[in-house]
């Protein structure tokens, strides 16, 4: 079927609504009938989404729907109806599709449905139109919850998703390439809802004791009430491919790195090696509207801020709200907290979410998202999304507390003081940033997260330092993982080799491991000589690395012993205990023999499988008991910051270049 061509069935309905003269819009006396048959053809559209389609290249929402809102909103009954129909039409249409599709033909789809949505959102650039919500929003909510029956909770619903679904849409950056300053359709509407008093009725409900019911719907619209959009700049000086200058679509802290080659045709990468990309973009609205949200946004923090995110906080915890909602709260986090600190630092505005129970939170969802990118991969872009959206509001918890050190207020310090004890004695805390650095992927994380990621680091590395500083001895928490080992049944123990049987082993090893010396042979990826989690200091794990390479070159691992041997000599180069740095092959291959000979102490169990994707199956079976031992130690800023370096150097600088 045609989805331009609009089936007869529902063009009869279509044309059932009514007709405009002129300015003036004359329903049909079937009209609400209409109505509710076009709500109930959405219901049972097919996987395509033709109805929704057929609709919008009809345009029946600015021509009909919107009409009726404006000049017929007296009319209770066909109000209602609308409204619930314009809610259905304007859903994003990830809710539509359930996801983004990969097929071809339903993305084609789905890009569709939005281009529809992105034409909505510009005929809600209507003050007019939301003068009509603002007013029926605000009889509603002077009724007492006496009088108040269902159908008007579901009317203020309907309302507020109305606004959440118009502020929502993206924007179209082919169609709105807008110079900074200039007013966007998103700044359109935005105007429209200040001019309504639409945002004082926003305000009202965030910060009414009476309407706590509607927070996360507050919450939400509040969010998006921000642009996403690049911009667009004239480089005057530079030509493009004719005698005009050129048009930079991009933000300005990006020309640093304008080159002529943008735009031309890339050395083709796999899909799967490809490096995320930052999906949000931002430009500078229209300076009446960045004075209006300014204003917002200092009334909210004044009157609203904190009982709201109570609430939202509450409904999260004790799981009323929707699935993925935590996400708005962390977005608030992040960006009223950053507005606060910048504007007129007043830490009692964000008290509620200035606290330790507030790190928890974010830390519990960060773990969680880290764990879900690496377990659920179909959606490990969108995990990693919201991974970033978490750091960013930890980030600016740790800005926020850092501010509040140099508070002149010593109530203000003190609790900073507290806030620093619990973060810094805590062992999630410190081994947070460990975790994230060790598991970064950029194809499923851009550069932005990296860059967020360093620079919270150096600020946590920072307040740690201070917090270090002046201190003889600062304890922190500690845990240990005991495991004991209960043998069941065995059929041989672990003998050591006698002469005889090495000399064997290395007539079998030498050959190939010349090869891999002298490069005739590929060698694995890099290894990690030392465990960065472990309790003992890296300097003490040179022991243990000589027994992994042994124990390398008696399983007949050939390649992954030689890898180990120099990843060790760079970490451990003093004394040349693993070969001097300008060891030739028949060097490297004569250390080898030596280790594989050598008599080593076994300070701990080495794992003598050094390939953790090949399953082996054990000829003893245990019985694992584990146990956690929580304690506490005398805590090493020095060491600390070795264990970091370290892990960062080899996991990611080794590993992903």
């Amino acid at each position: 079927m045609d989805l331009y061509m609009m089936n007869c069935e529902l063009l009869a309905t279509c044309s059932a609504l009514g007709y405009l003269e002129g300015d003036t819009y004359h329903k049909e006396p079937d009209c609400l009938e209409s109505v509710k048959d076009l709500i109930r053809y959405l219901r049972h559209e097919d996987e395509t989404r033709d109805i929704r389609q057929q609709l919008g290249a009809a345009q029946i929402l600015q021509n009909d729907l919107l009409p009726l809102i404006i000049q017929h909103h007296n009319d209770k009954q066909l109000f209602d109806a609308v409204i619930r129909l314009i809610v259905n039409l304007t859903q994003p249409a990830f809710l539509c599709f359930g996801k983004v599709p990969q097929d071809p033909t339903f993305r084609h789809h789905f890009l569709q449905v939005v281009s529809y949505l992105q034409a909505y959102k510009e005929a809600f650039a209507n003050e007019r139109l939301f003068v009509v919500l603002s007013e029926k929003l605000y009889d509603l909510l002077q009724m007492d919850w006496e009088q108040r029956e269902e159908e008007h909770n579901l009317l203020i619903e309907r309302i507020l998703l109305l606004v959440r679904n118009i502020l929502h849409v993206p924007a179209d950056p082919d169609e709105e390439k807008n110079v900074d300053d200039d007013a966007s359709v998103h700044d359109k509407v935005l105007w429209a809802i200040h001019m309504s008093g639409m945002d004082d009725l926003v305000k009202f409900l965030a910060s009414s004791e009476t309407e706590q019911q509607w927070s996360m719907h507050v919450l939400e619209t509040v969010s998006l009430m921000h642009s996403r959009f690049g911009g667009s700049y004239i480089v005057q000086g530079l030509k493009s491919i004719g005698d005009k200058d050129v048009i930079y679509h991009k933000g300005l802290h990006n020309f640093q790195n304008y080159s002529h080659d943008i735009g031309k045709e890339l050395k083709r990468v796999p899909k799967r090696k490809q490096q995320a990309k930052d999906t949000e973009a931002r430009r500078r609205s229209a300076l009446n509207v960045r004075l209006f949200l300014k204003e917002f946004c200092i009334d909210f923090l004044e009157n609203c801020y904190n009982r709201l995110m109570y609430i939202v906080k509450d409904h999260l915890i004790h799981e009323k709200a929707q699935q993925h909602d935590e996400t708005y709260y962390l977005w608030s986090i992040a960006f009223f907290m950053a507005f606060n600190r910048v504007h007129q630092f007043r830490p009692e505005l964000v008290s509620e979410t200035a606290s330790i129970r507030t790190f928890h939170f974010i830390e519990q969802n960060l773990t969680n998202y880290y764990e879900m990118m690496l377990t659920d991969k179909k959606e490990a872009t969108s995990w990693a999304r919201r991974m970033h959206l978490a750091l960013k509001a930890y980030q600016e918890l740790l800005m926020t507390v850092n501010e509040m050190d140099h508070s002149k207020d010593s109530s203000v310090r003190e609790s900073s003081k507290v806030i620093k004890n619990n973060i810094f004695y805590m062992m999630e805390y410190r081994e947070l940033f460990l975790a994230l650095f060790r598991k970064f992927d950029e194809t499923k994380q851009p550069r932005s997260f990296l860059k967020d990621l360093v620079e919270t680091t150096h600020l946590f590395l920072k307040m740690l330092e201070k917090f270090c500083k002046g201190k003889s001895t600062v304890m922190v928490q500690s845990r240990k993982v005991k495991r004991k080992k209960k043998k069941k049944s065995s059929q041989r123990d672990e003998l050591p080799k006698s002469s005889e049987e090495l000399e064997e082993i290395w007539r079998s090893l030498s050959e190939k491991l010349s090869s891999c010396a002298m490069g005739s042979e590929s060698l694995p990826d890099e290894i990690v000589p030392f465990d960065a989690a472990s309790e003992i200091p890296v300097e003490d794990q040179r022991t243990e690395a000589l027994a992994r390479i042994q124990n390398g070159l008696l399983s007949g691992q050939a390649g992954e012993a030689l890898v180990l041997l120099r990843s060790a000599r760079e970490v451990w180069p003093e004394g040349d205990v693993f070969g001097s740095p300008e060891s030739n092959p028949e060097e490297e291959v004569e250390l080898l023999k030596q280790i594989l000979f050598a008599d080593l102490p076994r300070p701990s169990q080495v794992e003598a499988d050094l390939d953790e994707e090949e399953e082996v199956e054990e000829e003893v079976e245990e019985e694992e008991l584990t146990s956690v031992q929580v304690s506490e130690r005398e805590f090493n800023f020095i060491d600390y910051m070795k264990r970091l370096v370290f892990d960062v150097y080899f996991n990611y600088m080794y590993i992903q270049l």
